[in-house]
This record gives C-alpha cells, sequence and structure tokens, in this order.
C-alpha cells in the first residue's frame, strides 16, 4: 500500500473516531485486536505527545510512542471518560467489535478510491514499510 494512498484514506475521513484509528493503526502497527480492545488506561501522555501500551499475542506487552498530531486526535476523544472506558467507543458506548473496526478500515479505503482490498493488517504493513522507506538504517540484511 502507497503512503499516498493511506494519506489520503485518513485526510478524507470526516468521523473524528474513525480519522482517530485510521491514524492509530497507521501510526503504531497495531494489530486490530489491540486496537478494539484500547482502553483511557493504556493511554500515557509524554509531553505533547503519547504512549500507547497494548497486551499483544503471547502475552507479550507493546509500549508505542504516539506523534504529537496523533495523540492530539486521540486526546479530543476522551471527554470526560474514565480509565476503564474504551477508546474506540460504538453507539452503545462499549468497545467497537473488530468487526467494525474492519468496516471503518475498508469504507475509508473505498472513499479514497483504492480498490485493493484493504484490511486492518494492510495499515500495519503500511507502517512498518514506511517506517523503513523513512529510515533504511532499520532494516537488516539476510
Amino acid at each position: 500500500m502507497e503512503e499516498t494512498e493511506v494519506l489520503r484514506m485518513i485526510a478524507l475521513e470526516n468521523n473524528p473516531r474513525n480519522k482517530a484509528i485510521l491514524l492509530t493503526f497507521y501510526a503504531g502497527g497495531f494489530r486490530v485486536s489491540e486496537v478494539a480492545a484500547l482502553k483511557w488506561k493504556h493511554l500515557q501522555s509524554r509531553d505533547e505527545a503519547g504512549q500507547i501500551t497494548v497486551f499483544a499475542k503471547g502475552g507479550k506487552t507493546n509500549s508505542v510512542l504516539m506523534p504529537a498530531a496523533v495523540w492530539v486526535q486521540l486526546v479530543v476523544l476522551r471527554g470526560d471518560d474514565s480509565g476503564e472506558s474504551p477508546v474506540f467507543r460504538s453507539r452503545k458506548k462499549g468497545h467497537l467489535s473488530e468487526c467494525q473496526i474492519w468496516r471503518i478500515v475498508r469504507k475509508a479505503a473505498e472513499r479514497a478510491g483504492i480498490e485493493k482490498a484493504v484490511s486492518c493488517h494492510w495499515l500495519r504493513h503500511a507502517h512498518a514499510s514506511h517506517s523503513l522507506e523513512v529510515d533504511p538504517s532499520f532494516r537488516t540484511t539476510g
């Protein structure tokens, strides 16, 4: 997936929650299960930016620093929610399901005119690929 395609998906999303979901996937390289399970207690401020701690596959805990521009989009969503509240809430105030998040990503891709079958996992891969393009020193050889 090209960087311009991801950026177009994000730019054309008008719903603040859905835009924050796309930004979180792309900036953090998270799995859909990790994004769906996020609670406010998993987010922590770091100066103007922030950090998200997720409970990943294999019982691992990962902390990911988020850029200030993404952090601001997330913080705006919180309102008066407690630490136990979901970051990405459904209309019924619970966690969005993974299925609902997949639909949000697919709709954003359609809106951006992307004809490929875009998935949440593609955004995870785009995060990794585009990060390597920015700083090739992270690439491994062999």
